[in-house]
């Protein structure tokens, strides 16, 4: 079985999904895993994927305008309550 363990194993770990081959109902083994990036690339660019990460987007801010206190505190008046 080796290292990896069959491939419905790894599947069922981590996905929680039971795999098995479509034309006889047994389960799948894993045959290969790549892990060279170059190699991951060629395959990749082969199947016409994108072989550059995404940009990352912005971090957003806190969700300091949900607290009362601190909308208070930053002078926004709320349903004519004064400022303190």
């Amino acid at each position: 079985m080796g290292f990896y363990g069959s491939f419905a194993e790894l599947r069922r770990r981590n996905f929680h999904t039971e795999v098995s081959c479509p034309k006889c109902a047994a389960p799948m083994r894993l045959r290969a895993l790549v892990t060279d990036p170059r190699s991951i690339k060629r395959y990749l660019r082969g199947i016409g994927e994108p072989t550059d990460l995404p940009p990352r987007t912005p971090a957003r801010g806190p969700p300091y305008w949900q607290s009362r206190v601190m909308r208070g505190r930053a002078g926004f008046v709320e349903n004519g309550e004064s400022a303190p």
